[in-house]
């Protein structure tokens, strides 16, 4: 397996950063695969399992969508660009109609790039996202931004930062602390800064608060898998928005609940998210709980 790191410029001139995975042996089944983080997050996330593909002779590749990671950072942030930064990735890394993952936002994204482009992907993967709708939580922007900014990092230090997500994640695959420290950085005083700021976060909450992934799904002509983090407490996917997306459906739609994992749960278990994405498109049984 190598593990590639290049830039893709864009067409409005934004430069992505882009991780691939190529395995080292060549299989009559290859396929490839667009890996999408979620809000505020970063490609780094998706090495487990592009590590796993590799291992199964598949080639990934993972991108730092704009203004975060080590992408360069723009005030351009709906979902029709960054679908077109997708276009544009998928052409210029050579993918022929990848399966597109997407994690929690990124979920939403690969909904939207299967829905209007699948002359682009051969199928999508919604990982514990891709029917968030975050107008069926809140009455408005303004309350959604309330219940999800970010928190404030002014006081916190970089080193109480490092400790508590290394602790958080103890137990979870090498590289997971590094993956999940990827859209921060330290300041010049040992403090912490967001690599996405918090205008542009607020702009992706509104964006996504306007996005109809039902009716998107009703347009999507590309089989779609779900795997949903369920148990107890609010989640992204509940039974009631799983129950929808079946009726919205227009193209087939499998959906697998992994109760008790973490909203991450592609840097929690690879492999299992993997698994369950091989089992899916090579037609196997697919489990209702995993």
């Amino acid at each position: 397996m190598q593990v590639s790191t290049t830039q893709v410029r864009v067409d409005d001139g934004v430069v992505l950063n882009v991780r691939e995975h190529v395995p080292a042996r060549s299989v009559d089944d290859a396929r490839t695969f667009l890996l999408v983080h979620g809000l505020s997050s970063n490609a780094l996330l998706w090495d487990g399992v592009g590590a796993a593909l590799a291992a199964a002779g598949h080639r990934s590749v993972a991108v730092d969508l704009r203004s975060h990671g080590e992408s360069g950072g723009s005030d351009e942030l709906g979902f029709g660009r960054i679908v077109a930064d997708l276009v544009d990735v998928v052409a210029a890394t050579g993918l022929e109609r990848p399966v597109a993952v997407g994690q929690s936002w990124g979920g939403n994204v690969v909904l939207e790039l299967g829905a209007t482009r699948p002359d682009v992907v051969a199928g999508v993967v919604g990982v514990d996202g891709g029917l968030i709708s975050l107008a069926d939580r809140f009455l408005d922007v303004d309350a959604c931004w309330a219940a999800l900014a970010p928190p404030r990092f002014d006081h916190l230090r970089w080193a109480d930062l490092e400790a508590g997500v290394a602790a958080r994640t103890a137990g979870w695959p090498d590289g997971a602390r590094r993956a999940q420290l990827g859209n921060l950085r330290p300041d010049a005083d040992g403090g912490v800064r967001a690599v996405l700021t918090r205008e542009r976060h607020r702009t992706i909450v509104e964006h996504l608060y306007h996005h109809r992934p039902l009716e998107r799904l009703s347009a999507l002509e590309v089989p779609m898998l779900l795997l949903a983090v369920i148990g107890d407490g609010p989640r992204i996917l509940d039974e009631e928005r799983i129950t929808a997306s079946h009726a919205a459906a227009a193209a087939p739609l499998d959906v697998v609940r992994l109760p008790g994992r973490d909203h991450d749960v592609h840097l929690q278990e690879p492999a299992t998210v993997t698994r369950l994405i091989g089992d899916w498109l090579d037609g196997r049984d697919l489990p209702e709980v995993a």
